[in-house]
Parts: C-alpha cells; sequence; structure tokens
C-alpha cells in the first residue's frame, strides 16, 4: 500500500498529529522534525512561528483558517504547520526563528514552503 521511502515520512506526520491538540488539521513541528517535514516533495507547507501557547483572537481565527484549510477541495496538498517558540528555559525551537530571521515581537509570522524548497514565502 504505501512504499517504503514514503513510511518514514507518514510516520514522523502521524506522530506529530499526537502533539498538535490545540490545533486540529496542523502538526508542531520542531528543530528536529522540520526539516524532514519541510522542503519534502509531498506537501507545501505552511508554518506559523509563533510562542509556544498562543491565545486571543488571532489564534482562535487562525484555528477556523486551518479548519477551512483542511475542508477546502483542492488543497490537500499543503500541510499546516506550527513551530511553538520559547524565549525561556531551553528556547525550544528559537534556532528556527533565527534561521528564517524573524523577530519574535511580529509573532505569529507565515510562510509558506512550497514543495521541494526549503526557502520560504512570506504570508
Amino acid at each position: 500500500f504505501f512504499s517504503m521511502g514514503l513510511f518514514p515520512f507518514l510516520f514522523i506526520v502521524l506522530l506529530t498529529f499526537g502533539h498538535a491538540a490545540d490545533v486540529k488539521g496542523a502538526i508542531d513541528l520542531d528543530s528536529v522534525s522540520f526539516p524532514k517535514i519541510v522542503g519534502s516533495s509531498h506537501f507545501d507547507v505552511l508554518v506559523k512561528f509563533d510562542k509556544s501557547y498562543p491565545y486571543g483572537d488571532k489564534e482562535d481565527q487562525y484555528k477556523e483558517f486551518v479548519k477551512t484549510i483542511g475542508q477546502a477541495p483542492g488543497l490537500n496538498t499543503v500541510l499546516v504547520a506550527n513551530v511553538g517558540v520559547e524565549d525561556y528555559g531551553d528556547k525550544k525551537n528559537d534556532d528556527l526563528r533565527e534561521q528564517f530571521g524573524i523577530n519574535a515581537d511580529d509573532f505569529p509570522v507565515f510562510r509558506l514552503f512550497p514543495r521541494g524548497s526549503t526557502v520560504p514565502i512570506p504570508f
């Protein structure tokens, strides 16, 4: 049913769905999983860089947006992902924020990574 080359990719995607309970339809990425998903030849990836625990009106609108994308015909090749950045402790995913030149004061920040590319398009 699945080619063995696709199995590791699908396994990672399935694992990360379990951690994205706050935004149904989006996966959480970190410094390890990001390069395995973004740049693949399987999906265009819309990534939201934000603080680890976002809240408020913008977050509510984002959840509705993700739900709409998930149900839209013709958008089944778009994967929506979250990168939660922490500015304390271990500074989780701060390296990704720096890699893409994102200022934490601008959160949330969106980047679209076209299929097969690691070069983002500001969104």
